[in-house]
Protein backbone atom coordinates (compact mmCIF):
# COMPACT_ATOMS: atom_id res chain seq x y z
CA UNK A 1 0.00 0.00 0.00
CA UNK A 2 2.83 2.31 0.65
CA UNK A 3 4.98 1.76 -2.73
CA UNK A 4 1.23 2.66 -4.39
CA UNK A 5 0.82 6.02 -2.71
CA UNK A 6 4.49 6.78 -3.40
CA UNK A 7 4.53 5.80 -6.71
CA UNK A 8 0.43 6.78 -7.52
CA UNK A 9 -0.32 9.54 -5.63
CA UNK A 10 2.47 11.40 -4.79
CA UNK A 11 2.02 10.94 -1.21
CA UNK A 12 5.06 12.28 0.43
CA UNK A 13 4.24 12.07 4.27
CA UNK A 14 2.81 9.01 6.22
CA UNK A 15 1.67 8.82 9.90
CA UNK A 16 1.34 5.24 11.89
CA UNK A 17 -0.57 5.44 14.42
CA UNK A 18 0.13 2.99 17.48
CA UNK A 19 3.61 2.48 15.03
CA UNK A 20 4.63 -1.22 17.62
CA UNK A 21 7.47 -2.73 16.27
CA UNK A 22 6.51 -1.99 12.35
CA UNK A 23 9.72 -1.27 10.37
CA UNK A 24 8.26 -0.25 7.30
CA UNK A 25 10.53 2.93 7.06
CA UNK A 26 13.48 0.42 7.29
CA UNK A 27 12.36 -2.07 4.61
CA UNK A 28 10.19 -0.35 1.80
CA UNK A 29 13.06 0.80 -0.68
CA UNK A 30 11.05 3.26 -2.68
CA UNK A 31 11.10 5.59 -0.09
CA UNK A 32 14.74 5.99 -0.16
CA UNK A 33 14.33 7.83 -3.87
CA UNK A 34 11.74 10.44 -2.44
CA UNK A 35 11.51 13.37 0.07
CA UNK A 36 9.19 11.56 2.26
CA UNK A 37 8.42 12.07 5.98
CA UNK A 38 7.38 9.16 7.98
CA UNK A 39 5.90 9.88 11.59
CA UNK A 40 5.32 6.91 14.19
CA UNK A 41 3.24 7.64 16.50
CA UNK A 42 3.27 5.25 19.84
CA UNK A 43 3.59 5.10 23.60
CA UNK A 44 6.82 5.89 25.19
CA UNK A 45 7.58 2.31 26.27
CA UNK A 46 7.14 1.02 23.20
CA UNK A 47 8.88 4.08 21.34
CA UNK A 48 12.10 3.70 23.54
CA UNK A 49 12.28 -0.46 23.26
CA UNK A 50 11.91 0.06 19.48
CA UNK A 51 14.69 2.47 19.30
CA UNK A 52 16.66 0.31 21.63
CA UNK A 53 16.54 -2.84 19.00
CA UNK A 54 16.42 -0.77 16.16
CA UNK A 55 19.88 1.06 16.83
CA UNK A 56 21.38 -2.34 18.32
CA UNK A 57 20.59 -3.45 14.97
CA UNK A 58 22.59 -0.86 13.56
CA UNK A 59 19.17 0.19 11.46
CA UNK A 60 18.90 3.01 9.01
CA UNK A 61 15.61 4.47 8.08
CA UNK A 62 14.94 4.79 3.86
CA UNK A 63 13.00 8.01 4.57
CA UNK A 64 13.34 10.61 7.27
CA UNK A 65 11.68 9.07 10.33
CA UNK A 66 10.32 11.08 13.58
CA UNK A 67 8.97 8.92 16.53
CA UNK A 68 6.08 11.02 18.72
CA UNK A 69 5.42 9.86 21.94
CA UNK A 70 1.80 10.04 22.36
CA UNK A 71 -1.35 8.03 24.10
CA UNK A 72 -3.81 8.69 21.36
CA UNK A 73 -6.40 8.29 23.38
CA UNK A 74 -5.61 11.32 25.04
CA UNK A 75 -5.87 14.87 23.77
CA UNK A 76 -2.55 16.50 22.60
CA UNK A 77 -1.34 13.77 20.41
CA UNK A 78 -1.94 15.92 17.15
CA UNK A 79 -0.11 18.98 18.37
CA UNK A 80 2.83 16.45 18.95
CA UNK A 81 2.64 15.64 16.04
CA UNK A 82 2.76 18.92 14.35
CA UNK A 83 5.80 19.59 16.71
CA UNK A 84 7.74 17.09 15.16
CA UNK A 85 7.58 18.82 11.51
CA UNK A 86 4.07 17.13 10.30
CA UNK A 87 2.17 19.40 7.76
CA UNK A 88 -0.99 19.04 8.32
CA UNK A 89 -1.46 20.47 4.59
CA UNK A 90 0.28 18.16 2.92
CA UNK A 91 -1.40 14.84 1.37
CA UNK A 92 -1.20 12.09 4.22
CA UNK A 93 -1.31 8.47 4.41
CA UNK A 94 -2.41 7.47 7.67
CA UNK A 95 -1.61 3.56 8.96
CA UNK A 96 -4.16 2.43 11.25
CA UNK A 97 -3.71 -1.16 11.52
CA UNK A 98 -2.26 -2.06 14.51
CA UNK A 99 -4.56 0.37 16.48
CA UNK A 100 -7.58 -0.89 14.53
CA UNK A 101 -7.10 -4.14 15.70
CA UNK A 102 -6.65 -2.96 19.50
CA UNK A 103 -10.11 -0.76 19.06
CA UNK A 104 -12.17 -3.89 17.22
CA UNK A 105 -10.27 -5.99 20.41
CA UNK A 106 -11.76 -3.55 22.98
CA UNK A 107 -14.91 -2.74 21.62
CA UNK A 108 -15.84 -7.02 21.53
CA UNK A 109 -13.89 -8.25 24.86
CA UNK A 110 -16.20 -6.20 27.73
CA UNK A 111 -19.63 -7.61 26.11
CA UNK A 112 -21.23 -10.75 27.54
CA UNK A 113 -19.90 -13.60 25.93
CA UNK A 114 -17.23 -11.95 24.65
CA UNK A 115 -18.99 -10.63 21.04
CA UNK A 116 -21.56 -8.43 19.95
CA UNK A 117 -25.13 -10.00 19.22
CA UNK A 118 -27.98 -8.54 17.80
Amino acid sequence: MVSLYLRDKGVRQFVNLGAGMDTRPFRISQLEATETTWFEVDFPAVTEYKNTMLASANAQPKCARHCVVANLTQKGWTAELEKKGFDPKAPTLYLLFPTLRFFILFLIVPFPGGWLKD
